[in-house]
């Protein structure tokens, strides 16, 4: 259970580049936010960290971490993933995550304490918008949206979203350069006044993360995007405040 909650805390932070710290809160709670300020994460464990249940730790240098989770010995039945604690200032409080093959290999992660976690990974709290249109992008969605930022993205750092007679449509570019306007989900309710622009990169490394997932993209008026992958062993909230085009 333990090797699966790190490896999908992992696939959902780590993988997508720009995240590279992680607030992790009574073992269920998941909080972060990218150097650019691009991308605010919050999560959720389905079933919490029993051994951080009750504290908070941070987690950096996530590729060593996932590293050892790559490691066959460690990732096979036979090895043994816990939490080690200690003492401090008359508290017991976690440390280490010890990877042990019982074959030889013994390796350590160390985590950040509660005191160094709250001072380094500062996540404000969202007090939330309207959305006012919510939508489940298709496999197709994402590949069209794929293939044309593969044409454009190089150019283009930023998509624009607008609502076209009744369908959702993802802009790459401009009128007075090459451009491409992708209708990305079709008979959608609710409407956008404004055209709101976000990262291309950024949303595309997340809607990635969809593959065997369930996708909820949501498009507020007052110029945020959520996405919010749900895994199966964690639900992940991404907020993404619009850019000036």
């Amino acid at each position: 259970m333990l090797a699966d909650q790190l490896r999908d805390i992992l696939r959902h932070t780590h993988s997508l580049s720009f995240i590279d710290r992680i607030k992790v809160e009574n073992g269920v709670n998941i909080k972060s936010i990218d150097e650019d300020k691009a991308v605010v994460l919050y999560g959720k464990l389905k079933k919490p960290i029993e051994d951080l249940a009750d504290d908070v730790v941070g987690f950096s240098r996530m590729g060593v971490l996932d590293g050892y989770l790559k490691f066959p010995l460690f990732a096979s039945d036979n090895a043994d993933i816990t939490i080690e604690s200690i003492t401090k200032k008359k508290q017991i409080v976690p440390c280490d995550i010890k990877f042990d093959s019982n074959d030889g290999h013994v390796s350590t992660y160390r985590m950040m304490d509660e005191p160094l976690a709250e001072q380094l990974i500062q996540v404000p709290p969202f007090k939330g918008v309207p959305w006012d249109v919510v939508v489940e992008p298709t496999q197709q969605n994402l590949n069209d949206l794929k293939y044309f930022a593969g044409i454009l993205g190089s150019h283009e750092p930023l998509f624009t979203v607008s609502v076209k007679n009744g369908a959702l449509y993802l802009d790459i570019g401009s009128g007075s350069e090459s451009h491409a306007s992708v209708p990305f989900v079709k008979d959608i309710d609710g409407t956008l006044k404004h055209a709101w622009s976000w990262p291309l990169s950024y949303v595309l490394s997340i809607l990635k993360l969809s593959d065997g997932a369930v996708c909820t993209m949501s498009f507020s008026d007052h110029g945020a995007l959520k996405i919010v992958i749900d895994s199966g062993i964690g639900e992940y909230e991404y907020i993404l405040p619009a850019k000036a085009k």
